[in-house]
């Protein structure tokens, strides 16, 4: 489990949520399916505030989408969102995906394309609202830190030096990772 070193706390209980995925569920299944069991966790007498959502690369798109479709619905938002290496331009308009392009192995302009296309479907539009220092995706956590504080969220942006797409998966082999998750563990 990737956020396992996130959920060390004992005051921390972890959900898994086995959402429906692409290509056979396009945007905005997803995000019905996570708002759905945000709905129950608050049903059941979860507070908001204690709710911290999680997601790394569409993952972090996920959660973001999540927050936002709440905030459209007026239910209370959680406490905290926690992105890693989040993919939200689906115009893949980013120049990191050009300038880190050649450091990174795993995601690059066109596996973002197809990725965009399977995601959307034909429901979906690029512009729908929906990191390390070599991450192909920096831009997209650029701008959504900037969009959050303009918005005035409070938001820590942590770009790790040398570290490529969703580095936390290294925890336990790689310094940075272990550093960087300890770090949010402690907040």
């Amino acid at each position: 489990m990737r956020f396992a070193p996130l959920t060390k706390a004992p005051s921390v209980t972890a959900l898994i949520v086995e959402y429906r995925r692409a290509p056979e569920f396009p945007y905005p299944t997803q995000i019905e399916d996570m708002t759905s069991v945000y709905r129950e966790l608050l049903a059941r007498g979860y507070a908001s505030r204690d709710i911290t959502t999680i997601g790394d690369s569409a993952g972090g798109n996920l959660a973001m989408s999540t927050v936002l479709r709440l905030r459209q619905d007026d239910i209370p938002l959680p406490g905290g969102i926690i992105t890693f290496s989040p993919w939200l331009d689906m115009k893949y308009s980013g120049e990191t995906l050009v300038t880190n392009d050649a450091k990174n192995a795993l995601v690059n302009t066109p596996f973002v394309k197809a990725m965009s296309e399977m995601f959307l479907g034909d429901a979906g539009r690029a512009d729908d609202p929906l990191a390390g220092s070599d991450e192909t995706l920096l831009d997209d956590a650029r701008r959504l830190a900037d969009r959050a504080r303009a918005a005035g969220v409070d938001v820590t942006l942590s770009i790790v030096d040398h570290m490529r797409h969703v580095f936390p998966i290294l925890a336990g082999r790689a310094e940075e990772a272990d550093q960087e998750l300890a770090r949010i563990s402690s907040r």
